[in-house]
């Protein structure tokens, strides 16, 4: 379980790291993280050296750390991006307008 932690906490910070897949690190972290404190567990009632099992616990709160912190940035980019485009249409929406009304009055000087 030990080992199996570990390779789950190494391969949870590589995913958290690379872009679009935090999400599979951040998993791959919880349970590397949950086999890392039962091996800790196991280690330490039968007087064991608990060394890749504190590693993978490390690594594993690593990669949980990591891609919760990535989440935040593509939710804060994300955010601001729809405030952005939120602004643009809203500019258009008003040049629309005042070409809507020079149209009318250009209308109005072609009937007179």
């Amino acid at each position: 379980m030990a080992v199996a932690a570990l390779v789950l906490g190494v391969l949870g910070v590589v995913f958290a790291i690379l872009p679009c897949t935090q999400v599979l690190g951040m998993i791959l972290g919880v349970i590397g993280f949950i086999l890392g404190l039962v091996s800790m567990n196991k280690c330490k009632k039968e007087d064991k050296p608990k060394g890749k099992s504190v590693a993978g616990v490390v690594l594993s709160a690593i990669a949980i750390v990591l891609g919760i912190i990535w989440l935040v940035g593509l939710v804060g980019t994300v955010n601001e991006t729809a405030s952005e485009l939120e602004s643009i249409f809203e500019d258009l929406d008003n040049e629309l307008d005042d070409l809507d009304m020079q149209m009318d009055e250009l209308d109005n000087l072609l009937e007179d």
